[in-house]
């Protein structure tokens, strides 16, 4: 059964905007830069020279190197996010939709690992900020998740747990088993900590794991 869409989480998932051609480049490079140098070590001229342009034309869009640190991180959750979409837009089972969301969760992070570096780098330099911009965003897209865990519950697939909980715990672990995998240096890939958590998931909250599996 395809997973319920309402309007309220409809209304509530953050919208996309499309991010101009020239910005979508300064912000990519900015992303990298910043990953490979850090924050206070990075020149905005280290930039515009990647690019090939006058800082003049950085500062232009981005007037302080904060702003254009913060917009990096953005983009970076922004695009997440459309990834993560495609997943809801597929209206798979909830189950299978689930843990394609898992795999496609890891599988991101694996093909943008300097994203996590600028997370780690905005704990650092701005410890002060209300909320990191990694929980602003998902505060802003949790409901299409909450969906899928009433859809599970509502047919008795998994345990009747709270569901605000189970998406707290979800997002804990996925975010910190990113930081596991950066501080360890792991050589495995992101993708087999996908599969050892929906393996863990499975065998804990769901009724009949081997049905699940």
């Amino acid at each position: 059964m395809p997973v319920k869409k309402n309007k309220k989480s409809k209304n509530l998932t953050m919208k996309s905007h499309t991010i101009p051609k020239r910005n979508d480049e300064i912000l990519s490079v900015a992303t990298s830069i910043f990953a490979r140098h850090g924050y206070r070590n990075t020149d905005v001229q280290l930039i515009a020279d990647e690019l090939g342009i006058g800082k003049g034309t950085i500062y232009r869009n981005f007037p302080t190197k904060q702003e254009l640190f913060f917009a990096a991180l953005d983009r970076g959750m922004e695009r997440l996010y459309a990834h993560m979409n495609k997943v809801f837009e597929e209206n798979l089972e909830p189950l299978e939709s689930m843990k394609k969301i898992i795999r496609q969760y890891f599988a991101f992070f694996e093909r943008n690992p300097d994203l996590v570096e600028l997370f780690i780098q905005e704990r650092a330099e701005f410890r002060d900020r209300p909320q990191a911009t990694y929980f602003v965003h998902k505060e802003r897209n949790m409901d299409r998740a909450c969906n899928i865990f009433d859809d599970l519950i509502s047919k008795g697939v998994i345990k009747d747990l709270p569901v605000k909980s189970l998406q707290d715990v979800f997002s804990s672990l996925f975010f910190g088993t990113l930081f596991v995998h950066y501080f360890s240096r792991r050589n495995k890939p992101l993708s087999e900590s996908a599969e050892q958590i929906i393996e863990v998931v499975i065998m804990n909250i769901f009724k009949n794991p081997k049905q699940a599996i």
